[in-house]
């Protein structure tokens, strides 16, 4: 028996790595709808405290998701969300709502370097909410390792970074001039980027070893053109006519510019 067309489609990438311009890019096929980050996006505190090793935190709310899907698939078309808190989250959960067959997965990579200095120069690091809310927890029970094997030491350290941030932005506070991004810190901010990189790799290679049934299609954002992922994902997930689209290129530059 031939194996059957995925119609579900998710992605597994850490943010920073050009989900947002797939998602933007098949918006082009006729036979699928494509969603980038979708509410419920799944993250904030459900996602923390899933992490944390509450298996419930996603309960009723998950099942909004599942209707929006079901209302695409309903229509005979292909549903595709690019979002970086399914690994992190959901995902794992949402997976077990379908059959193996229904499901694909675009595998998106990026050089680690580029990723790395994308989130540092876009202020998500450790040293905001940004990481337990949108990242990976440090001492999420998913990963591999603790980010650091000294809880106490690692949360008092944090919070002397913290308290030094906020006195550079007290004028800020005050209303006197523009909140300043002070990159300080720069080795512990980028330590705890890299592990996340790392671990995101460690989840995605977890993933497919628990869900080998699932179809999957690389997708290496440096090295292919929009040309080579379109014959790629068409040829993968069946998706038919294509019409060009204006796509989404969510760069470090892009965002600097209009913060200028």
């Amino acid at each position: 028996m031939s194996k059957r067309t995925p119609k579900i489609i998710f992605c597994i990438n850490t943010g920073r790595s050009g989900s947002a311009y797939i998602g933007s890019l098949l918006k082009g096929f006729s036979n699928i709808e494509s969603f980038h980050e979708p509410k419920p996006s799944l993250c904030g505190k459900r996602m923390r405290d899933y992490q944390l090793g509450n298996k419930n935190a996603f309960d009723i709310i998950i099942d909004e998701k599942i209707n929006k899907i079901l209302a695409v698939t309903y229509k005979e078309k292909s549903y595709f969300e690019s979002n970086h808190y399914f690994i992190k989250g959901f995902g794992w959960e949402i997976v077990e709502k379908f059959s193996r067959d229904e499901l694909g997965i675009i595998l998106l990579r990026r050089e680690k370097e580029k990723i790395i200095q994308s989130f540092f120069l876009n202020n998500v690091s450790i040293l905001g909410r940004g990481a337990e809310m949108h990242l990976l927890h440090p001492f999420s029970t998913l990963t591999s390792s603790y980010f650091s094997n000294n809880k106490l030491l690692f949360y008092v350290k944090l919070f002397f970074m913290r308290i030094v941030l906020v006195f550079l932005n007290f004028p800020f506070f005050l209303g006197i001039q523009k909140r300043k991004n002070f990159n300080i810190f720069n080795n512990f901010q980028k330590k705890y980027l890299e592990w996340y990189v790392n671990e995101s790799d460690y989840l995605k290679e977890k993933f497919i070893k628990k869900y080998p049934s699932i179809t999957y299609l690389h997708i290496d954002i440096d090295k292919m053109s929009e040309n080579d992922i379109l014959n790629a994902v068409s040829k993968t997930f069946n998706l038919q006519t294509y019409t060009p689209v204006n796509t989404i290129k969510n760069t470090t530059q892009d965002r600097l510019n209009k913060n200028a």
